[in-house]
């Protein structure tokens, strides 16, 4: 890979991708039809598959039913569900007529579903019937005028999918796709987590979009089965829809993520699967290096936090010859780094480095700057990381953008990042998470690495609590491994003070609790564990 280092800012080169202009539901059509007698996706739950064929056949229905409810360019329609076989399908049916189209995590809140659909106000929505009742409490509140779809069974007074997809042979066979005027296009809406605020909207366009899905689906792995457990609400679910899509292979699909899944790898012959770190280990958990047959899987992605050499180590047991990729990228920004083992440079680069992301994709530019004077710091020099792409970054939904970017344009991640001599780049933590105690900065993944090196402990979370001299004292939360009942969080603390900095040690305890109240996304929930220690949940001494 060519990279280039200008002062500090290190720059891969862009590729020259052909994309049609006529945007991304064109060249989903095109692609589709090409690939119409593959195997687009299989039932993980009853084997059940469908081809690109019948997969076109209903996005085109979808299509043409969303021309005669009034659906033009531009509007927005929303898909409210779990990963449905047909989910793909309408989210294509949107992108035919170029429409904008918002996935709502089906696990939201009343209060959140309220919130994302006052800002985007879809003509259209499609609901799974196990949150219908949320919806129309949603569209109640708001006096919300659209028309709701339930996809998965009938409901009386309400529109069932199965009539919404009705269309003549004649629209059928006539059909052309709505071309999108500008691949600047917004092309969809993702809502941020909101765990610092109200959720906003990010709007991607073709472009955006399509350049990150080229760059991964480029990297050389071997896609011909994927399995992953995002829905439209995350950016992720769209990048393996379109690799899929373009590479006319198969994605596995299942209506919600349970660890015993990773029995399913061997039966469906699983190739390349995606899941965050934790879901990952879940998956550890319930299989075992006897039980778990991962012969096929070629490529595990993972992302979502930093992944350690402890857990590299502990997922590497169960998924035995099998490349682990680290992945980073962010809602605004997509995918901008991933690991890519394919390469026999890069492959030396990852056995040597396990905790990098890699070195960059194409068409993308970093630096890393000081916290505190924006000035360029080089090699080894922990700073924010910040980028700029040849293609255009996501931008907020109604709503003022500028905060994202400084003075000279460059996209603030508002993480804590470092390269190495090799350009290797390395994410150490949310800039947000580190805290002071005295004068020295905390940096909580740092401490969680050394938590999770204690054999008793299997996940850990640390954050700081105010201290009236010391700004933060450190405290760790833990969850313990089966067999592990007796340890104490004396122990830990023990165990912990003998291998960290005096400024380092856990001043406010180590706390051991059953579980942890996790994410949407499969993440550790750090603002909900953080906002108990705050709100004096349980306190220390």
């Amino acid at each position: 890979m060519d990279i280039t280092d200008s002062n500090g800012v290190i720059s891969i080169p862009p590729s020259n991708y052909n994309f049609d202009s006529r945007g991304i539901g064109r060249m989903y059509y095109d692609a589709m039809l090409k690939n119409q007698n593959k195997i687009a996706l299989i039932n993980g739950v009853t084997g059940n598959t469908i081809t690109y064929k019948e997969m076109l056949k209903r996005a085109i229905r979808a299509s043409v039913a969303l021309k005669k409810d009034g659906v033009k360019p531009g509007d927005v329609i929303a898909i409210y569900c779990y990963n449905h076989m047909d989910t793909t399908t309408l989210l294509i049916g949107g992108f035919f007529v170029n429409a904008v189209v918002v996935g709502i995590d089906n696990t939201s809140p009343l209060e959140r579903v309220v919130t994302v659909l006052k800002q985007i106000k879809p003509k259209v929505i499609f609901v799974a019937d196990s949150v219908l009742h949320t919806l129309t409490d949603a569209v109640t509140q708001l006096s919300l005028i659209t028309k709701i779809v339930v996809m998965d069974c009938f409901k009386k007074n309400y529109n069932t999918l199965t009539d919404f997809l009705q269309a003549s042979l004649q629209e059928e066979e006539t059909f052309e796709p709505v071309n999108a005027k500008s691949l600047h296009d917004t092309a969809m809406i993702f809502f941020t987590s909101g765990t610092t605020g109200t959720p906003k909207g990010v709007c991607r366009s073709h472009l955006s979009l399509l350049y990150p899905h080229y760059n991964i689906m480029n990297l050389g792995f071997c896609w011909d089965v994927i399995l992953h457990f995002s829905t439209p609400a995350w950016v992720a679910y769209l990048n393996y829809v379109s690799i899929a899509i373009f590479q006319g292979t198969t994605r596995v699909v299942y209506n919600k993520f349970l660890p015993e899944y990773i029995h399913q790898l061997a039966p469906y012959k699983v190739t390349c699967m995606f899941a965050t770190l934790w879901r990952v280990l879940q998956m550890c958990h319930y299989g075992s290096s006897k039980t778990a047959d991962t012969s096929f899987l070629k490529t595990l992605i993972t992302g979502g936090t930093v992944l350690s050499q402890t857990r590299r180590r502990q997922i590497q047991e169960i998924f035995r010859n099998v490349r682990i990729c680290n992945n980073y990228g962010q809602t605004e920004i997509g995918t901008i780094f991933l690991q890519n083992p394919t390469n026999k440079n890069d492959f030396k680069l990852v056995a040597e480095k396990p905790e990098s992301v890699g070195q960059g994709l194409p068409g993308v530019s970093y630096k890393i700057v000081d916290l505190g004077s924006g000035r360029v710091l080089g090699p080894n020099e922990k700073g924010e990381l910040l980028i700029k792409t040849v293609y255009p970054l996501g931008y907020y939904f109604k709503t003022n953008s500028s905060m994202l970017r400084d003075k000279d344009g460059w996209y603030k991640t508002g993480d804590l990042a470092y390269y190495d001599d090799n350009f290797c780049f390395y994410i150490v933590d949310r800039i947000k998470e580190t805290f002071k105690f005295r004068h020295y900065v905390i940096v909580p993944s740092f401490l969680e690495e050394v938590l999770l090196q204690h054999p008793a402990v299997d996940m850990a979370f640390v954050t700081g609590v105010s201290h009236h001299a010391d700004d933060e004292h450190p405290i760790g939360v833990v969850t313990l491994k089966n067999g592990f009942e007796d340890v104490t969080s004396k122990d830990i603390e023990k165990y912990v003070a003998k291998r960290v900095l005096d400024h380092q040690r856990f001043r406010a305890g180590v706390k051991i609790v059953d579980k942890f109240v996790m994410t949407t996304s499969g993440k550790i929930d750090r603002n909900y564990i953080r906002n108990s220690i705050r709100n004096n949940s349980w306190s220390y001494n």
